[in-house]
């Protein structure tokens, strides 16, 4: 069944969503400044959504935003050739290490996602009421009713625990690759 176009438009808006921050990243790192690239992540979203009819179902949505943003970076660059700007292969060299980085980045997601649920109820409660609902570390002591000294040990406890299982992860999955 081909979607309609509300869900067509639905399609979109969850694809945008989650894949925005990858898109605006590269083009952040093409051009060095947060109002040029908030205007060119504008442009590339309005060319996306133009363009969305195109867009391979099963595919990679981020992929083909880079390659949107990357003509729109081109286009801005050809419009504005008075500014300074990046020689075209540094640029190209910039995007090569960012899609690096961004992979690094993934990984370590992934990995920091499997190490989560390794932990133990009353951790993960602790780091639930930390990071996911935003608690002070005071308003986490009060609700767990621990010492606030416990709740600082015990986060930084977690932290390396996390740490080392998020390395222990990436070299096995370097060497299994």
């Amino acid at each position: 069944m081909i979607p309609g176009p509300a869900d067509q438009g639905e399609e979109f808006v969850l694809l945008m969503s989650v894949n925005q921050r990858k898109i605006y990243s590269y083009i952040l790192a093409a051009v060095g400044r947060q109002t040029i690239a908030d205007e060119l992540m504008q442009q590339t979203s309005l060319t996306m959504w133009r363009n969305f009819s195109r867009f391979q179902r099963g595919t990679n949505f981020t992929a083909w935003g880079k390659e949107i943003a990357k003509y729109e970076i081109f286009t801005y660059r050809k419009k504005n050739s008075k500014e300074q700007f990046l020689d075209p292969e540094s640029l190209r060299r910039v995007l090569e290490a960012s899609q690096k980085v961004e992979k690094s980045s993934d990984q370590r997601m992934k990995a920091l996602e499997g190490c989560l649920e390794k932990l133990t109820g009353k951790k993960r409660s602790l780091l639930q009421y930390r990071y996911q609902e935003g608690l002070s570390c005071s308003a986490v002591a009060d609700k767990m009713q621990l010492p606030l000294a416990t709740v600082y040990r015990t986060i930084a406890r977690i932290h390396k625990v996390l740490q080392d299982c998020i390395h222990r992860t990436l070299i096995l999955w370097e060497t299994e690759s």
